[in-house]
């Protein structure tokens, strides 16, 4: 499969933000229920209770299917801080220079999230692509893993101060 026309081939300015200050998730994943938000020097909430699951650490089936989806391997990602899952959402580009953004998460990490990952994958299906958000690339939902693959864009979190 050839890498979608949808994404971009220029070399993002990219920072890792906050990282590393976070902590890995424990093993077995969030405490349960809902993971909470909270404003981290005037910037967007970021998942509170357990880190970002860095994108090495997905299951290699499915960072095997976002290197066919976007037709090359990927040689850099960079973890973002920010949301309220404590899965995987990482900035990926490619050998050839491609772009993408990657959300994914399994019940291991969050029981709830992969329900709502599918929510959002029907709605973005429902609603279609519009040119002031990132087009869906591709979905992925198989075992205990859903993923979203989305149009990376360039930008910054709101100052909430």
């Amino acid at each position: 499969m050839s890498r979608p026309s949808s994404v971009s081939v220029a070399a993002p300015p990219w920072s890792d933000g906050d990282a590393a200050g976070l902590a890995r998730p424990a093993a077995g994943g969030a405490a349960g229920g809902a993971v909470r938000g909270a404003v981290v020097n005037g910037t967007a909430p970021r998942a509170v209770g357990a880190a970002r699951l860095p994108y090495d650490q997905v299951p290699r089936p499915v960072r095997r299917w976002v290197e066919t989806v976007l037709g090359s391997h990927v040689v850099s990602s960079v973890t973002q801080v920010g949301g309220m899952s404590p899965g995987c959402a990482a900035r990926l580009l490619t050998a050839d220079g491609g772009r993408a953004f990657i959300k994914a998460v399994s019940t291991r990490l969050n029981p709830s999230t992969p329900e709502l990952f599918r929510h959002e994958i029907n709605v973005l299906s429902a609603i279609g692509t519009a040119p002031y958000r990132p087009a869906m690339l591709a979905t992925y939902d198989r075992g205990d893993w859903v993923a979203l693959l989305l149009e990376d864009v360039e930008g910054r979190h709101p100052d909430l101060r």
